[in-house]
């Protein structure tokens, strides 16, 4: 048994994992990069991830599905000593993290795996090596499995789930790996994270090419430009940049006044980012892009604090200076259009929370942007079910907006009602670990099929108790139950069933009716029709209470839509 060693201490471990400036700024990679996800390219910098003993080569379109049935549950067999961890791929900053914790024996020995309690695999791993990996663990021991996910990595997550882990944690989050083992809610980011996500979004208007005020490309052209580029086999540096209190300078002055300081700070902006050979684009009143073939990460820090001292020199509220929260990501992090930016975006979101000015880099989001990486994953989970479900794409955002108008009649409000919007966008996510075969109507499931097909809501519950909590959990561990009693997994009944289940159960419910995706009707039915059917359900397989509310709420939303 070969136990890992850990780096001395925090600072330190940091430091370990990354060249000088002076190093990237000559065209050397760093030491642990943010991880574009490339099958078969060795970007992890994974520290000790062992290769599985006369493992394979996979081929990078298999889908790789070990037996759920081979995969342990997460328990807590011992009483105060430290859990035994396999960890397979996992940078050093994250071996770090959780070595410190003095809650762990690391081992990086796959042939170890049997005296482990749990498995951390990274998606910092190699695609290959990864598929490799989950092989010979679906048959090497009863060991739960939890995958640690890097930003932009979330797609590699999704293959890990698909192999039977019973949990995501996020780079930066490993303490929440011990709550797996315990089968406890770590906290609740995930919620929050939702909140913010399904919030307005301040985008503005996407259809115009040029912002009426700045004259600068809007935030269609950013992404033209970034797709362009990449389509041409340059991957870009992109950055965001967020003008902190402009919108309150907005409120408090005259619109000709606001509109002018817009103006200023976008000129002098635009001296600095083509003085860098780079572009400026107005994604929205108070946001700016940035878009670079040439721009290192050190030159783009640069860049940004020089801008920062452009906008803190205005102060437009007399005793308050503006601010510049900055976020960027290039091909270190990711080579493909919607992860990129999409990282540059929760960077911004990092750089921002202390509202004043900070500039934030892929390669430093692991802690702050844990729970989107997270819930990124979540999504990206549903998506594939959904590619294989008879409801289709969108059903569990469909699910998510009937269940959340249901819920807002029956009084949730505030932290409730995103936790209920939440549970009803990811009920589905426990089938990510079902077999293809699987994914289809209950009614023309074989009895061994229809067993596997029950264990979902279940393993759904399990993996997002972590992060989402104990609410969120329940209602989709409890959203196939029945009013009558005869659902599962537990066979509650009536309200024994938590409330926000009984809701996810009822919007489930109509929008396979809408979709033809019932199997107990003929099709698809219309609105008016499925209502009906819903009433004919009630008392048997869903709560009559609610059942009148839906009604209600749903009635209403239809003829807004007419």
């Amino acid at each position: 048994m070969s136990t890992a060693t850990a780096p001395s201490s925090g600072p330190e471990a940091e430091a370990a994992g990354h060249q000088t400036t002076e190093e990237r700024d000559a065209g050397q990679p760093p030491a642990e990069p943010g991880g574009p996800e490339q099958a078969g390219e060795d970007t992890s910098g994974h520290g000790g991830g062992a290769e599985a003993p006369g493992a394979e080569e996979v081929p990078e379109d298999s889908d790789v599905h070990v037996d759920s049935g081979q995969l342990g549950e997460g328990h807590l067999p011992w009483e105060g000593a430290p859990a035994k961890i396999l960890r397979l791929g996992l940078s050093e900053t994250a071996v770090g993290r959780l070595h410190e914790s003095g809650q762990y024996e690391l081992y990086d020995d796959l042939a170890a795996v049997g005296d482990c309690d749990l498995v951390a695999i990274s998606t910092r791993l190699p695609r290959t090596e990864l598929r490799n990996h989950l092989r010979a663990l679906g048959a090497a021991a009863h060991v739960p499995i939890v995958v640690v996910v890097h930003t932009g990595g979330e797609g590699a997550a999704v293959e890990v789930l698909r192999a039977g882990a019973i949990g995501v944690v996020a780079e930066g989050n490993e303490g929440a790996i011990r709550s797996y083992l315990e089968g406890r809610a770590y906290d609740q980011s995930m919620v929050e994270t939702y909140e913010r996500q399904a919030g307005p979004s301040g985008s503005g208007d996407p259809s115009r090419t040029r912002d009426r005020v700045t004259n600068l490309p809007t935030a269609t052209a950013y992404k033209q430009r970034i797709e362009h580029l990449l389509h041409g086999g340059d991957v870009p540096r992109v950055a965001r940049a967020r003008v902190i209190h402009l919108g309150e300078v907005g409120e408090r002055v005259s619109a000709e006044a606001a509109a002018l300081l817009r103006r200023r700070l976008s000129l002098s902006f635009r001296q600095l980012v083509h003085r860098e050979g780079a572009e400026l684009y107005a994604l929205d009143e108070d946001t700016f892009g940035i878009i670079s073939v040439n721009l290192s990460p050190h030159r783009t820090e640069q860049l940004a604090r020089q801008m920062m001292r452009v906008t803190e020199s205005y102060a437009p509220l007399s005793n308050r200076l503006l601010a510049l929260a900055v976020g960027h990501a290039g091909p270190e992090a990711s080579t493909e259009l919607a992860p990129l930016d999409e990282i540059a975006k929760r960077a911004l979101e990092v750089a921002s929370v202390e509202k004043r000015s900070a500039v934030v880099s892929a390669e430093r989001l692991a802690l702050g942007v844990s729970a989107t990486t997270e819930l990124e994953a979540a999504q990206r989970a549903v998506a594939f079910v959904e590619e294989h479900d008879p409801c289709g794409p969108g059903h569990g955002h469909r699910v998510a907006e009937w269940a959340a108008a249901i819920g807002a009649e029956q009084g949730f409000e505030g932290t409730m009602r995103s936790e209920l919007a939440l549970a009803a966008l990811l009920h589905d996510a426990g089938k990510v670990s079902l077999p293809l075969d699987c994914l289809t109507s209950p009614s023309e499931l074989s009895d061994e099929q229809r067993t596997r097909y029950r264990s979902h809501p279940d393993r759904g519950a399990s993996w997002l108790r972590t992060s989402a909590g104990d609410a969120v959990a329940a209602a989709i561990r409890s959203h196939q139950e029945r009013w009558d009693g005869s659902g599962y997994p537990d066979g509650l009944v009536g309200e024994e069933i938590p409330t926000a289940a009984r809701i996810i159960r009822c919007a489930d419910t109509l929008d396979a009716l809408l979709e033809g995706a019932d199997g107990e009707t003929d099709g698809a039915l219309a609105l008016p029709e499925a209502l009906e059917e819903l009433d004919r359900r009630a008392g048997s397989e869903l709560d009559p209470e609610l059942v009148a509310a839906a009604r209600r709420v749903l009635s209403e939303l239809a003829a807004r839509e007419e």
